[in-house]
């Protein structure tokens, strides 16, 4: 290759670039962007009084996502809007441009164009910078007037209220202006909070994910009931405008935990594991063994609010901190100890603490004034309650002295002189216990439909454990059933009197006003029939059982018949009255149809036909 071709070629390299250079927009003195000019990642539009820089940045180090923004040209970091915070570019190949029919749009690499403005106005059409901030679309007229303008960036405020700025509803268009935070600290994406205006009680308003969490209070005639202004800024109420020297109004909402009204808090539900001592602390350190027991959220959509808001709401959780680039959460339990960092060089976390004081401090100005009120309402009640007490014995004397005479007179038969057994204890000299109705329905877990064993004329039948885990068998006289007074009565009267191995044991009973209960011990295999009419279980019965069985029933009749101080005859004898226990041997039992003779008398006439 010559010379003369070498220099060419480099003459050729050089005017391309020129032209690639003049194809993109050097604007970092311009404040306008005209119709197909185009803003590339390395120009800038800078406002007038180079107050404000419009350009593409790269919030994070972790990530090349970029993003247009508007920041304070004497502090870069601070990003007072970002036009397209929830559609980043995954590279710097963006370009903001407006097109030939007048769209403002940011066009890249690799995906469709993000459209900031889309109206439809032709030629004329730039967009300008301006020393408050706010980026304005506008379009020349055709005979020369004063410029309309179509589109403004302060409509769709980011995270930072700038003066002129906007709060509330506009009725006629429905537009509505609020801010919205940031995920994380180098995240631009829509956060967890909001700030807006609250039209109905003139205050201002933070919501984390639409809870209130914090109010400004009302509106007065110059200031918020719960913020603070210096009177010399009494026209920059919401943050720093075009000075660094001016204090911006802060809302710590990081103070409000839903359980406090202090400094605008608003109140709102509280998990029962947290109080109103708690709180989060920003402290330097580390957990121990955190590794083995810290727990990750990595949801790139939810920031450092949301963390602590999940951390409140678990109730083993002590500590968070947001994940590298601000998104998702690190938590900590309970069972880990926070190792703190005096000299402040290690990670930041959010630990759990409590202010709670002293036990013996407690609450001391807070009990004083009203400890005497509590003390005669506890005399007052304690009185009430003795009162109600003392009447309560007084009922329930009267009320067991009525059960004893019934019973007794439950326990003499017609016609006969029976000694009474019946001790003021409530027991007998045969150990016939009388059962408190409270103590039968614990025992049969109220009469559970799983507890009952059987029903016949007389009632149900329920099996029951009572507290020393004996079982027993309670028979429940139904106020409708066929056997009555009457008949109770002759089967508390004969069993009480009646010990044979062949009969059922009664083991006490129970009254309580039209309840009559007799509760006799559990026979494990239950009754006759069950085995005899049952396919399955008949094959049980083997010859040498049904001759135990045959020989039982007749030793405890002929005991009934004989050898007893009464003579009894069943009158209701069948399969369904005969007991087994966990031997298989058998227990006649159910003599509510029973009658009773004298010794020396071998025959009686009855008075209606009855039993099996």
């Amino acid at each position: 290759m010559t010379v003369k071709e070498t220099f060419m070629i480099m003459i050729i390299f050089f005017l391309i670039i020129i032209l690639c250079f003049l194809d993109s927009l050097d604007a970092s003195w311009v404040n306008t962007l005209n119709q197909g000019d185009k803003l590339n990642s390395s120009a800038y539009l800078v406002s007038a009084g180079k107050i404000f820089t419009l350009g593409f940045f790269i919030p994070s180090t972790f990530s090349n996502d970029s993003y247009l923004g508007i920041w304070y040209s004497n502090d870069s970091y601070r990003k007072v809007w970002v036009g397209n915070r929830n559609t980043p570019i995954a590279d710097n190949s963006g370009v903001l441009t407006i097109d030939s029919v007048g769209k403002l749009i940011i066009t890249h690499n690799g995906g469709d164009p993000i459209e900031l403005y889309g109206g439809l106005t032709g030629t004329n059409v730039a967009a300008t910078l301006f020393d408050s901030g706010n980026f304005i679309v506008t379009v020349a007229n055709n005979n020369g007037s004063k410029k309309t303008e179509l589109w403004e960036s302060f409509d769709y405020p980011t995270d930072t209220l700038l003066p002129g700025m906007k709060l509330g509803v506009n009725h006629r268009t429905g537009q509505k202006w609020s801010i919205t935070s940031w995920v994380g600290q180098d995240v631009p994406a829509s956060g967890a909070f909001t700030l807006e205006w609250d039209p109905t009680k003139r205050r201002l308003i933070v919501r984390q994910r639409g809870v209130i969490h914090w109010s400004s209070g009302v509106l007065g005639d110059k200031n918020f009931e719960f913020i603070t202004i210096d009177p010399s800024n009494l026209n920059y109420v919401f943050t720093n405008v075009s000075t660094m020297d001016e204090e911006p109004m802060i809302a710590q909402v990081d103070l409000c935990y839903g359980y406090n009204k202090d400094k605008g808090c608003e109140l709102w539900k509280q998990p029962q594991c947290r109080n109103g001592y708690q709180k989060f602390d920003e402290r330097s350190g580390h957990f121990n063994d955190s590794d083995k027991a810290s727990f990750y959220d990595g949801n790139t959509s939810i920031g450092l609010s949301d963390c602590r808001e999940k951390c409140w709401n678990v109730c083993d959780c002590i500590g968070f901190m947001a994940d590298i680039g601000g998104t998702g959460c690190l938590f900590w339990t309970k069972d880990l100890e926070f190792i703190q960092d005096y000299a402040g060089s290690s990670a930041r976390h959010y630990v759990l603490s409590s202010d709670q004081p002293p036990p013996h401090n407690r609450g001391k100005h807070i009990w004083i004034p009203i400890a005497v009120p509590i003390a005669i309402f506890v005399m007052l009640v304690f009185g009430i309650l003795c009162y109600t007490k003392q009447r309560k014995i007084r009922l329930l004397g009267k009320y067991e002295t009525r059960n004893t005479k019934d019973l007794i007179e439950l326990m003499t038969p017609n016609g006969y002189t029976v000694t009474n057994e019946l001790e003021l204890d409530g027991n007998q000299s045969n150990d016939l216990k009388i059962f408190s109705f409270g103590s039968i329905i614990a025992a049969t877990n109220s009469f559970s439909l799983e507890n009952k064993l059987g029903e016949g004329g007389f009632g149900p039948v329920y099996k029951g454990r009572l507290t020393n885990s004996r079982e027993i068998a309670v028979k429940r006289l139904s106020r409708t059933s066929g056997q009555g007074v009457v008949e109770f009565k002759n089967e508390l009267i004969l069993i009480a009197k009646l010990q044979h191995v062949n009969l059922v044991r009664l083991v006490g009973c129970c009254i309580q006003g039209d309840e009559k209960m007799l509760i006799y011990e559990y026979m494990v295999n239950k009754s006759l029939d069950s085995f005899l009419f049952d396919p399955s279980q008949k094959e049980k019965l083997t010859w040498e059982k049904r001759f135990v069985i045959i020989e039982g029933i007749a030793q405890g009749l002929l005991y009934l018949h004989q050898y007893s101080r009464l003579k009894i005859i069943h009158r209701d004898l069948k399969a369904s009255n005969i007991l087994l226990d966990g031997n298989m041997n058998p227990k006649i039992s159910d003599f509510g149809m029973a009658r009773i003779f004298k010794q020396n008398v071998l025959e009686v006439n009855t008075e209606r036909i009855v039993g099996t």
